[in-house]
């Protein structure tokens, strides 16, 4: 379950969330052809109770995987050069 995200030039203004409905890995990317990239921040719950927050900066691509839940989610918003996310999910998410 793969999400292309839109060529930033003509998102400006997008705003998505991504609220998982399985427990598969689902991914969240860039047009490959994109110069834009993913930034933020994911909040997640791998520590056993301690939310830990992960860095995301200049990546490419986010994936829900490590035991993802029902339930997660990540919000997505473009000002038309980037995208900006932030995100709640059970476990640290894989970035490329």
């Amino acid at each position: 379950r793969t999400i292309t995200l839109p060529a930033v030039a003509s998102a400006n203004g997008f705003n998505m969330i991504l609220f998982s409905g399985s427990a598969h890995s689902h991914i969240l990317k860039t047009a490959s052809n994109s110069d834009t990239s993913l930034e933020g921040s994911i909040m997640h719950n791998a520590n056993a109770g301690t939310p830990t927050r992960q860095e995301v900066t200049g990546r490419k691509q986010i994936t829900l995987t490590n035991n993802p839940l029902v339930g997660d989610v990540i919000r997505v918003h473009c000002d038309g050069t980037n995208y900006f996310i932030n995100g709640d999910v059970n476990n640290a998410v894989v970035l490329a």
